[in-house]
């Protein structure tokens, strides 16, 4: 009968301790559900931010490339009309140099 009495206890004490070890388990598997959360959302907002940044970096890339062509549009006009022919068929360019326009030799 005391081995009976023994087992039992035994029996009771695993059970208790399988009790424990469940708690414990669903307690580590909701923080890692709740970790798993935090960092997705935290991931989503930094691919907001990338992409708000990517645009905000294409927005400003045009714009710079767009200063650069009206720049060099304006420095084309600024020194170059065209080419023209002179002195018997010889070709020449015409330059606007500063406010005056004058011809000039084809190099």
């Amino acid at each position: 009968m005391n081995k009976i009495n023994q087992l039992e206890q035994r029996k009771m004490e695993n059970n208790e301790e399988k009790k424990r070890l469940t708690e414990q388990k669903d307690a580590l598997t909701e923080e890692i559900r709740d970790v798993k959360q935090s960092k997705q959302s935290e991931i989503a907002k930094l691919k907001k931010s990338i992409e708000e940044m990517s645009s905000e970096f294409a927005s400003m890339l045009k714009d710079t490339l767009n200063k650069m062509k009206m720049k060099i549009e304006a420095a084309n006009d600024k020194w170059a009309v065209g080419s023209v022919h002179v002195d018997g068929g010889s070709r020449h360019w015409l330059c606007v140099c500063g406010e005056r326009l004058q011809i000039c030799p084809f190099r």
